[in-house]
């Protein structure tokens, strides 16, 4: 016994306890509090990134898209798809070196609608048309 404890007072802090009782402000309650903030926090950021995976691969399906119904190619940047081809190419090692799913998931996704868009840029209209009637012969 403390020499505090002899003398009736609690080793707990004065907000702690009221009447030889402690309450919710209790060390293990305060932790278990934090801890349920960072699952909410957690939670959100799961949400923010899913939404933010999603809306980054979907966004390559209709210039794609385009290219295959149009078979043209001339509003393309090739410096602009050869950067976006090489960024997403550094952030999939980036994600297989970590070996993080979220980073390689959607970033290997990109980088294969990406690629397609930056090749079809590049192969002779021949072979990119005989590409894009393979793809969607409806539209001969």
């Amino acid at each position: 016994m403390t020499s505090a404890e002899q003398y009736g007072a609690s080793p707990l802090p004065r907000l702690w306890r009221r009447n030889n009782r402690t309450f919710k402000r209790s060390p293990v309650c305060l932790k278990l509090s934090k801890v349920d903030q960072r699952a909410q926090n957690m939670d959100s950021t799961l949400v923010i990134g899913t939404v933010a995976a999603l809306v980054s691969t979907v966004s390559f399906v209709p210039q794609a898209w385009k290219i295959i119904r149009t078979r043209n190619t001339s509003g393309i940047s090739t410096g602009m798809y050869a950067m976006t081809v090489a960024g997403f190419s550094l952030w999939l090692s980036y994600g297989l070196l970590r070996r993080e799913w979220p980073l390689i998931v959607p970033n290997a996704i990109c980088l294969f609608a990406s690629s397609f868009i930056f090749a079809m840029k590049l192969f002779p209209k021949r072979f990119m048309r005989s590409v894009a009637d393979a793809l969607n012969p409806s539209a001969n």
